[in-house]
């Protein structure tokens, strides 16, 4: 009967240092277990947020760092953090900013959609949207639209000019000739085309 009490008991103990070893709140419950047998396993034990915590200030990033990786000038950083495009989230002892690491997506987000021909205003309303919780696709597909015509309306007058520059140069050698005070070429230009037909 003594022999099956310490059995149950034994196996007890053994269950609670099993226990208290997982546990996401505690470290070294065990006192027998040699922390350099796997030094990595303290660790483990810490909830994924305290991780975090833990792991954020070594994350930062200085304003140097985030020129390295972005490809933006510090004057460009310092000015898209003035605009709110991007914020610091702290600082060194010494005064220096530091960034998070999702600043370099954010910078490269806003490479891209300047490259598609957004302003910096129009990047700034899409990244409030994902600020505010919610993706900006829908934002975005309206903003792309606005572009497409507006890039239509600049084919249109640079097909224009195109054909007005190729009527006037059909004709640069007469106008040459004729009277002008610096170049009669520029100067009848204008009366030219608007003489001249447009072709469709």
């Amino acid at each position: 009967m003594s022999t099956t009490i310490n059995t149950d008991y034994s196996a007890d103990s053994c269950a609670d240092s099993c226990a208290d070893s997982c546990a996401d709140q505690r470290l070294d419950r065990n006192p027998t277990e040699n922390p350099t047998e796997n030094p990595d396993k303290t660790i483990d034990k810490k909830p994924n947020e305290k991780l975090d915590e833990i792991a954020a200030p070594q994350e930062l990033l200085k304003i140097g760092e985030v020129r390295s990786h972005s490809g933006c000038s510090i004057q460009t950083i310092r000015y898209y953090e003035s605009l709110g495009l991007i914020q610091s989230t702290d600082r060194t002892t010494g005064g220096f900013r530091l960034f998070a690491p999702t600043t370099l997506d954010r910078l490269a987000f806003i490479k891209q959609a300047q490259a598609l021909g957004m302003s910096l205003q129009d990047i700034s309303e899409l990244l409030s949207v994902y600020d505010s919780g919610h993706a900006p696709c829908s934002t975005v597909k309206c903003k792309l639209r606005d572009k497409l015509a507006d890039v239509d309306q600049r084919i249109l007058a640079l097909e224009r000019l195109r054909h007005e520059l190729q009527s006037l140069l059909a004709v640069a050698d007469d106008l040459e000739r004729s009277p002008g005070n610096i170049c009669p070429i520029v100067e009848r230009a204008n009366q030219f085309n608007q003489s001249a037909p447009v072709e469709p």
